[in-house]
């Protein structure tokens, strides 16, 4: 990403929602991970939540960029 991003303040609140909606997510699949018996939907749900936890990282490391310049 460009060293000098700008977001608008709408865009900040949208990133903002983005990273509250992909915690959630992972925390309902971590959750559920504990009750699943199936080995090949725990290993699905295993990859869509480390894809998650990447993207999560991501786009934190975005926010507290885009924040520091402000």
């Amino acid at each position: 990403m460009n060293s000098k991003a700008q977001l608008t303040p709408h865009e900040m609140l949208e990133l903002h929602e983005i990273i509250r909606s992909e915690a959630l997510c992972s925390k309902k699949i971590q959750t559920t991970l504990a009750i699943v018996d199936d080995p090949d939907l725990r290993s699905f749900m295993q990859l869509s939540l480390q894809s998650k936890k990447d993207t999560l990282t991501q786009y934190q490391a975005l926010y507290n960029q885009v924040t520091q310049q402000q």
